[in-house]
Formats: C-alpha cells, structure tokens, sequence
C-alpha cells in the first residue's frame, strides 16, 4: 500500500526504475535507502534533479548524477536500460519515448520496431509447443526400450544358464563317448599288432628257408666263380667292397623306414578307421558338444550387445534415443556431413570420430582420421529444438574440430513453450 503517497508523487519516483527493484520506490516508507547502503535520504527527494546517492539510485529519472541508469519500459518491445545522462537530452534513446518525458518529442515506436521480435517469441512458442507432443512419445518410446530390452537381457541370462548345463552335459557325454572310442581303437590296435607279429614271424621263417637255400646256391655258385675268377687289381676289388657296403646301407634304410611306417600306423586316430557305432557315437557327441559351445558364444556375443545398447548415455530422459541407427546428411561447403547417432560421423569418405559421449544435449565423438601434421578429428554435435531431425550448420572452429547443430523434436518441451508465452505477454504489456 503506498498511504499517504499522491498518485503524482508516485508516478515522480518510480520514473525510470527497474521492475526488479521497484519495490524500494514505490512504497510509504518516509525514508529511501541508497541502493549501496551508504546513505538514507527522505523519499521525498527521488528524481529531484539533485544526486543526493554516490551510486546514483535516487536520480534514475533524471539525468542529475553520472553513474544513474533510466529504465525504459518500451512495452510491445524489450525494456532496456540507458545512462541517465541521456534523460532529457533532446535524443530518442527509448523506443516508447519514456527518457524524453520533460518534452516528450518523442514517439512510442516500441509496437512496430518489436513486431519482429513478437513474431519470432509466437514461432518459438508454436515450435515447443508442436514439438512437445513429440518430446513426450520419444520419452515413452525410449521408456518402452528399456523395459524391452531388460526382459531380453533378462531371458538372455536364462538362457546361457541353461546353455551352460547343456554345454556341461554334451562335454561329459563326449568324454564317455571318447573313452568308448579310445577301447575299441586301443583293442584294434592290439589286435593288429598281434596279427602284425604273426606275420611277421611267418615271413620270418620263410625267410630263413629261403636264405638257406640261397646260401647253398650261392656257395656253388662261388665255386664256379672262383675257378672262373679273373684276376683284378686293388682298385677294382675296392670298388666291389663299397658296392657291397652300398648295398647294406640300402637295406638298411629300407628296414628303418617300414618300421618307421608300422609305428606310423599304429598311432591311434580317434576319428579314422572303419565307421564302426563306437566312432560314429563319439563323432556325435563331439559335435554336440562343439554346437553347444557355439550357442552359448553366440548368446553372450548378444547379451553383451544388449547391455551395450541400454547402458549407453541417450541424454537425459533418453530423449536422444530416437537418433540412434538414424543417420542424417548435410551438404557444406562441398562436403558431405553425416552423423549417425551413437555410431560415426564422417565428412564425405573421412571420419570425424566414433561416439563417445553425450554431455549437456552435446553429442560427442572422437578418435577420427588424423588431420595433417595434426590431431584426430572430432565432431560435437549440438542438439536443439526443431520440428524435423536437420542438421542446420557445420562450422570447424579449431583445426579438424567440427561443430554442428542439429534440430530435433526431442529438444522441445512444454515448459520451454510457457516460459515464451510469458515472454511474449511481458513485452506486450500495456499494448492489448
């Protein structure tokens, strides 16, 4: 309540004071308090044309002291604040005229030089507005991937338990089956060898006939050959000695390398041989088991992606989500630019860096091919509101930095939309 205040002496006092500390003018208290706490004057003194306050906060109506500031209201337009010098100073600083007020050769200009500024205040406002009914089902669609995808985790994580088992079962299996397989190939093994030595022994034997009844050939032979013998140097009877020592060798070799052959063959092999039931069940049961090992890797691999996929950062209520796998194109300055959310981004064939983070709705990424006798590029992305996914502008404000700005409905939001409308009714004050 202002009392005893006349309405003129009010409207004296409050003349060219800031809405946020009008309070202390427009009041019944006898006293006024410099606004730097120094000195208290009687109230009766504001806007005297007299600098009674050091800082100038009992003259902001006139131009009495150097460090004064007159507040323009310039409804329809944004108030804005001017030295106090220039109150009454016969130049129009205020567009609604308010700092010329002794004169008043000012006109009020501030409805048609703020039309622009009203019009983009009513767009922006239509724009969250529009954009928000997107913001809200991007949220639940990003809410609807989180459930979605810890059930899959959840089901996942059963199911390499129960791969687990099956792998721990088909191993056991397949051990039993080798142990099977294992008795028969050391039995046949056995048994060739038992038939390996008989033969042998046969061939043995028969050898022996056939070496003495060779021997008794060839002493006959020697006689004859002995009365038929020429007679030869040392040099050719050396020759015949080492023909005869070449031929042991031969032999020799030739018995090394058939032994070398028998051991050869008598290695066991586990998956040769006969297609006996054994080897058939143990071939089985390796490949169970080796299908199991399969699925339970291909099932981590998937558990692995799963969790990879929720646990990254989708910004804050994970209104970014709907940019990931979606790729989008921009052509500047002849470049191709594209950004893939929570993937790459590349100009043309060059990588700008993989993602690595999301901070203050700033997509990040980094690591990208290295420039020149320079660092790795990297780009950051800048995500604000817009009613299409866009990117607006590339700017490359460092050395192979790349900046960008990108639109999208996720970045729009109701109470972005109330805080404009607001906005919008303070400026037209006084003007509807």
């Amino acid at each position: 309540a202002l009392g005893f205040l006349a309405h003129a002496d009010v409207a004296r006092y409050s003349r060219g004071v800031h809405p946020e500390v009008m309070d202390q003018y427009a009041t019944d208290q006898p006293m006024f308090v410099c606004r730097d706490g120094r000195r208290s004057i009687p109230r009766s003194r504001l806007n005297d044309d007299f600098c009674d306050c050091e800082d100038g906060s009992d003259e902001p109506g006139t131009a009495a002291c150097p460090h004064g500031r007159f507040y323009c209201k310039n409804a329809g337009h944004e108030g804005k604040e001017v030295f106090a010098s220039r109150v009454n100073d016969g130049i129009c600083d205020c567009c609604d005229g308010s700092d010329e007020w002794i004169s008043g050769v000012c006109k009020d200009t501030c409805w048609e030089e703020g039309e622009e500024d009203r019009r983009k205040l009513r767009e922006e406002v239509t724009l969250h507005q529009d954009g928000s009914a997107k913001h809200t089902e991007m949220r639940v669609q990003y809410q609807l991937f989180v459930k979605e995808t810890n059930e899959k985790i959840a089901a996942k994580e059963k199911e390499i338990e129960e791969l687990k088992t099956k792998v721990e079962v088909a191993k056991k299996e397949e051990e039993v089956k080798k142990e099977v397989r294992m008795a028969e190939v050391t039995a046949l093994l056995k048994m060739k060898e038992e038939e390996d030595e008989k033969k042998k022994k046969e061939e043995e034997e028969k050898k022996e006939g056939e070496e003495e009844s060779a021997a008794k050939t060839e002493e006959a032979v020697d006689e004859k050959k002995e009365e038929e013998k020429p007679v030869v140097n040392v040099d050719e009877q050396t020759i015949l000695a080492l023909q005869e020592d070449l031929k042991e060798v031969e032999a020799e070799t030739e018995v090394l390398g058939t032994v070398e052959k028998e051991v050869k063959e008598k290695e066991p092999s586990l998956e040769d041989g006969e297609e006996t039931d054994a080897l058939k069940e143990y071939k089985a049961a390796k490949d169970a088991l080796t299908q199991a090992e399969n699925e339970k890797s291909a099932a981590e691999t998937e558990l692995n992606k799963l969790k990879t996929d929720i646990g990254r950062d989708y910004g804050k209520d994970g209104l970014l989500f709907h940019l990931k796998n979606k790729c989008i194109q921009k052509t500047s300055g002849g470049y191709n630019y594209e950004v893939c959310g929570f993937e790459k981004a590349k100009q043309s064939h060059t990588s700008l860096g993989n993602f690595n983070a999301v901070e203050d709705d700033v997509m990040k990424f980094t690591g990208g091919q290295t420039c020149w006798n320079g660092p790795a590029r990297s780009a950051n992305v800048k995500m604000v509101c817009g009613k299409e996914v866009e990117i607006l502008s590339v700017d490359e404000p460092s050395t192979c930095v790349y900046d960008m700005v990108m639109t999208t409905p996720a970045m729009c939001s109701a109470a972005h939309a109330l805080l404009k409308m607001e906005e919008l009714d303070r400026v037209s004050m006084g003007r509807q």
